[in-house]
């Protein structure tokens, strides 16, 4: 009987607590969001979206692609965005990372290929919609 009466009261105060600790979390929550105003987009946000519209409007064409080097990519990335191209590389497929060119790549659908470094060809319109070295935490290149 003492057990029992050990538990009932210990999940009585647990829930209680856990009760008071939510109420807290909610208020300190709409505290921080009376005091913290929605901050406009920066000039950089701004520049990224327009940047990743123009390359959702275009649409790949095998006939227009220009055939890029991996080279010329890393080296000037912003220079082929929202463009067709075409690229052979190194593309390193690995558990929670798969690029080529640096871009971030996905094997064709359907397709199980191992982990596994390969040379590739790749086609599709190139992704870069921000400036090199842009400190906007922004996300990177990928076709």
């Amino acid at each position: 009987m003492i057990p029992l009466l050990i538990v009932i009261v210990t999940l009585a105060l647990f829930g209680a607590g856990l009760a008071l600790g939510l109420r807290h979390q909610r208020k300190y929550q709409e505290q921080v969001r009376r005091e913290t105003p929605p901050q406009p987009p920066s000039p950089e946000q701004l520049a990224f979206a327009a940047a990743v519209e123009k390359a959702r409007r275009v649409v790949f064409d095998p006939q227009d692609a220009v055939d890029v080097t991996e080279a010329e990519l890393a080296a000037n990335p912003t220079a082929w965005h929202a463009q067709s191209i075409r690229v052979t590389g190194h593309w390193e497929h690995q558990f929670e990372g798969s690029w080529l060119a640096g871009a971030w790549v996905h094997p064709p659908a359907g397709m199980e290929i191992p982990y596994g470094q390969y040379r590739a060809r790749a086609e599709g319109v190139w992704v870069f919609p921000r400036p090199v070295g842009s400190a906007g935490g922004l996300p990177g290149f990928s076709a």
